[in-house]
């Protein structure tokens, strides 16, 4: 008895006095604390609330735009999904994003978001905005989803809105699995004329082969790569390879999380072609935005029809 006491106070010297500890028979020491538990029922009341999110009309689409950097026009917006609960207020999507995709709901929230926002590229085209695109996030559940391809192309009948208005951004952890089911949606995707841009590069275990296996028209730079780039860390030698590596695959490349006019310059100079970030614009919600864009908007040039509403994939 006095080793099993020497052995679990020697194990727990030095952990925070607010830690609880259990001995499991299969597992050894487990440890608890105080700030696990209170996750635990943080994340717990999230997944109650959410899902009620969509009927109670909580969630809302704001945009962030998207700038050419040689003309500095707006060239995309992209629709960032928040959350405004009456309870809670407004939920970091950091938060609650995981928990939907763990659960299973983000596969109606994302059906949401792209009705959403194909709704609003409609309503700005009807309004006399000048047309360009919306990104929107897709999550590896949806892409996982055998009906996905075959949702996307009935929003797009639905609301008449041009393939060539809209761009799904895919995170790099999204293609770990099932490379052929996600090779073949997103392939149907591109077939209608929707682009595709690989989100977060660099911060993944992506191999450099799914540059070339997946039909991707854009790769974005994970913010964390251009941050370093004021700190004089490798995120300068880190960014100038990837751009070189997206062109040389006849990729646009877009830099996310521009936040100074070192970053701005550098990119610059690097000839990457779009980026996005707080020097920029913060997201804002459709009422703020559409001043910007009205005033500094890059129109896209479309090729191809609208999707017909009897066609099928």
């Amino acid at each position: 008895m006095k080793y099993y006491k020497s052995l679990f106070q020697s194990t727990t010297a030095g952990l925070p006095d607010s830690c609880d500890v259990v001995i499991s028979k299969d597992d050894g020491l487990t440890i608890y604390s105080e700030d696990m538990d209170k996750r635990v029922s943080y994340n717990s009341m999230l997944e109650r609330h959410l899902r009620y999110a969509i009927f109670g009309q909580e969630l809302e689409l704001y945009y962030q735009p998207i700038i050419n950097l040689r003309t500095k026009k707006v060239i995309i917006v992209e629709a960032l999904l928040r959350w405004r609960n009456p309870q809670l207020g407004m939920i970091p999507p950091c938060d609650f994003i995981p928990i939907a995709e763990n659960n299973g709901q983000i596969i109606p929230i994302g059906h949401w978001v792209l009705e959403m926002a194909c709704r609003q590229i409609k309503k700005w085209s009807m309004e006399a905005f000048p047309a360009f695109k919306v990104a929107v996030n897709v999550s590896y559940r949806q892409l996982q989803h055998p009906e996905f391809a075959q949702t996307v192309f009935d929003i797009l009948s639905r609301t008449n809105v041009s393939p060539c208005l809209l761009e799904l951004e895919i995170t790099e952890s999204s293609f770990s699995d099932d490379v052929t089911k996600i090779k073949n949606t997103l392939d149907r995707l591109k077939e209608i004329g929707l682009s595709i841009a690989i989100d977060d590069f660099g911060t993944g275990y992506t191999s450099l082969s799914y540059l070339r296996q997946y039909p991707f028209d854009k790769l974005k730079i994970d913010r964390s790569f251009i941050g370093d780039i004021s700190q004089n860390l490798n995120g300068k030698q880190i960014t100038s390879a990837i751009i070189s590596l997206a062109h040389s695959l006849n990729m646009k490349v877009l830099a996310e999380g521009i936040e100074n006019d070192k970053e701005l310059q550098y990119l610059i100079e690097e000839h990457c072609d779009e980026g996005q970030g707080y020097l920029i614009s913060h997201p804002k919600a459709v009422d703020e935005i559409e001043p910007v864009l009205f005033s500094n908007i890059e129109t896209t040039l479309c090729r191809g029809n609208n999707v017909q509403p009897d066609e099928k994939f």
